[in-house]
């Protein structure tokens, strides 16, 4: 029953990938409404430039979920 159920969540909710992972807004749809976004070079995962603090555009972004534990 849990499989069942977790499956019609996935089938029926929307996708999670225009989404800011630190803030959950969704990524713009206009041009006007365009933010600076950076995705992470580990798992794609898409962040708002403010989010997470401006890192450097020279150096490989990797988001805290793919840093693991300090």
């Amino acid at each position: 029953m849990r499989e069942d159920l977790g499956l019609c969540l996935l089938n029926e909710s929307e996708p999670l990938d225009n989404l800011c992972l630190a803030c959950g807004e969704q990524y713009p749809h206009t041009p006007d409404e365009i933010d600076t976004w950076i995705a992470c070079d580990s798992c794609n995962g898409w962040y708002h430039w403010d989010c997470i603090n401006r890192p450097s555009l020279e150096a490989l972004f990797i988001c805290l979920g793919c840093q693991g534990p300090i």
